[in-house]
């Protein structure tokens, strides 16, 4: 992998970002089943921020060992679908079901709506997460959290998904013969946790080809356990994906993006 020099005090910053969108989800447990009249005061008290309402069924846990904790089986209650509130403008959801917690965001700076940072991310998800937990409160429903996960997605203009695919596998050394550059679809996965002995994160790296051309690089760092920050560690699991961010992107690349 190329080089690459940081400074871990001072935080990682771009005048034309390449970050499309991000999510970050904090995974917990309950005392007791979630109920959906637990969360019906939600709708009041997002309605003007979150208008738009959607329900799915859950998705399964995160948990390989038990893929279906969310269904509570010695519970009386069905669970609460997997739920989504979004904004007007479609720029920020929130979402929940029995097992986590989650906030979403999409930037285009061509439409005014620029990333602004993770700080300004983080601050969001703890206030609209504690947003939760006091509604949750109300019907005497504790959690306790029990990890997280950040995730973001980037569009790199200027190289087909071939070329980002193998830039990511090579170290940037290498090129796709004509065969796979023009290939109808071109993706990867590879599995990045720094050091071999970490059970406590998982970082998985993905280049997708995307319709519009540009192709998307996209990380997702999680972490197991508690965390002082009452958000499963999401802050730590943000300084991972910077530092595969880093691992897998050029200087280059990070100059023409207006690394500050």
């Amino acid at each position: 992998m190329p080089a690459y020099d940081v400074d871990v005090h001072k935080p990682l910053r771009f005048a034309t970002p390449p970050v499309k969108q991000v999510e970050l989800t904090v995974y917990f447990r309950s005392d007791v089943t979630i109920s959906a009249s637990a969360i019906a005061p939600l709708n009041a008290r997002w309605k003007s921020i979150y208008p738009s309402v959607a329900e799915n069924p859950p998705l399964m846990s995160e948990d390989v060992e038990d893929r279906f904790s969310f269904i509570g089986q010695t519970s009386s209650h069905w669970p609460i679908p997997f739920t989504r509130y979004t904004s007007e403008q479609e720029r920020r959801s929130v979402a929940f079901q029995q097992d986590r917690f989650e906030v979403q965001w999409d930037f285009d700076d061509s439409e005014g709506s620029p990333y602004p940072g993770f700080e300004s991310l983080l601050q969001t998800l703890r206030t609209e997460f504690a947003a939760f937990t006091e509604t949750l409160k109300e019907s005497s429903i504790n959690l306790e959290v029990s990890g997280s996960r950040c995730h973001y997605e980037n569009r790199l203009s200027g190289m087909s998904a071939a070329e980002l695919a193998v830039g990511i596998l090579t170290g940037w050394r290498g090129v796709p013969d004509q065969q796979a550059d023009e290939s109808g679809y071109v993706g990867i996965r590879v599995h990045a946790c720094p050091t071999k002995d970490r059970e406590d994160c998982s970082t998985l790296v993905a280049v997708d080809a995307q319709d519009d051309g540009d192709p998307s690089l996209a990380f997702f760092v999680s972490r197991k356990g508690p965390d002082n920050d009452g958000l499963g560690g999401i802050a730590r699991a943000h300084d991972e994906l910077i530092d595969a961010f880093l691992r897998y992107t050029t200087d280059d690349q990070r100059n023409a993006w207006g690394r500050k």
